[in-house]
């Protein structure tokens, strides 16, 4: 991931007022990134289901 993309995509949610949730793994790890400065760092795979949230 590389992170000045990931500041991009933010940056760019904000101006269009809207909510971006990215997740990827890394190392193993399911790490998710919310919009609102929260990071999510999982042991297992994301649920199959929280793209429908």
């Amino acid at each position: 991931m590389e992170p000045e993309a990931l500041n991009k995509l933010i940056r760019h949610s904000q101006r269009a007022i809207t909510d971006v949730s990215v997740v990827f793994t890394y190392e193993g790890f399911t790490v998710q990134v919310e919009d609102g400065g929260s990071i999510k760092i999982m042991d297992s795979p994301p649920d199959e289901s929280w793209w429908l949230m």
